[in-house]
């Protein structure tokens, strides 16, 4: 009787390793997404991700799981399909449950640590639109030395266009910009 036991919870870690690691697939797809403008193919994919998650943690009894995944798709379903760009409402929300979704997959090796530090980090850039070129790069090398990805516009046009096709973190500019 106690090896059935024995058995039961070694298939049952077995499963529950299926559904983490679907996580961790889903946190990729989640980064690749974010790394530039949204696609319809990239959606598809972590739409398919996210639904395979669903699928995985409801035959395995993840309820947590299965709920993060289900309100990823209620927001997913929120995106405009013609543009492909989420409400700023609609991404904070996508953010956050991603964040929750992350926690889940920790594993109980993780250290402390990594478990407080953020999981996510898609690395938004920090977008820098100065008059004098010269202090626009001197500011990116700083940034660049704490960590930050930057970006350098010069010219209002590419600074529009970096801004239709990828959303900052944040965005230093000097009045004299043009």
């Amino acid at each position: 009787m106690r090896s059935n036991t024995m058995q039961q919870m070694q298939l049952r870690r077995f499963f529950a390793k299926r559904v983490t690691n679907q996580v961790r697939v889903i946190l990729g797809l989640w980064c690749q997404l974010n790394d530039g403008p949204w696609t319809t193919m990239g959606l598809d994919e972590f739409k398919h991700a996210i639904q395979t998650l669903i699928r995985f943690a409801q035959h395995f009894n993840e309820e947590s799981h299965r709920r993060a995944a289900r309100q990823i798709m209620q927001c997913l379903d929120l995106v405009d399909s013609d543009t492909l760009t989420p409400n700023p409402e609609v991404l904070h929300e996508l953010t956050d449950l991603i964040g929750q979704l992350s926690h889940l997959a920790l594993r109980r090796t993780d250290n402390e640590e990594y478990e407080s530090a953020n999981v996510l980090n898609p690395k938004k850039p920090v977008y820098i639109a100065m008059h004098n070129i010269e202090e626009a790069f001197k500011l990116s090398e700083q940034l660049e030395f704490f960590g930050f990805r930057v970006l350098v516009t010069t010219t209002l046009y590419e600074f529009e266009s970096e801004m239709k096709s990828r959303r900052p973190a944040c965005v230093i500019m000097d009045v004299a910009f043009s």
